[in-house]
Order: C-alpha cells, then structure tokens, then sequence
C-alpha cells in the first residue's frame, strides 16, 4: 500500500500509483508492462482527506493477486 500526500489531488493519485508500480517491479519478478496492466485492472485507489490543503490518496492492491508473481527475493522459486 501506498499513501501520498500532494497538491492537486491528481498528483496525489500518479505518485501513489507509480511508488505502488516500482514496489511490484523491485519485489516480484513482474515484467513492467505485465505489472503496469495488473495494477491498471486491480489497483483499490481510494481518496482520503481531501478538505486538507493537500490530499491523501492511499493505492493498494491484494496481495493474493501478486501471487501469479514469484517473489525476487524467493529463492526456492528460482530453483524449481
């Protein structure tokens, strides 16, 4: 999950997006592309504080879906 807080609020919603995009990238073996469309399907974006002078947008997306993944960090994976 990722939480960001920036004016205006479109911002917000990008850089919570992208900083979600680069953790998928650098944890699990995802292709960029294939990671990019995952997320543009399954991503729960949700708007939070938005009276403040800068919004929160929180991205989030279920770790069962990553499973479809195997983890950089896996070694087993890499040896089957």
């Amino acid at each position: 999950m990722t939480a960001v807080s920036l004016h205006p609020m479109e911002d917000a919603l990008l850089t919570a997006f992208e900083q979600l995009l680069g953790w998928v990238q650098e944890d699990y073996a995802a292709d960029p592309v294939e990671a990019y469309m995952l997320l543009g399907q399954t991503l729960n974006a949700r708007a939070t504080a938005i009276c403040n002078p800068k919004p929160t947008y929180l991205c989030k997306i279920d770790k069962s879906i990553l499973k479809a993944f195997p983890r950089r960090d896996d070694k087993s994976a890499s040896e089957a």
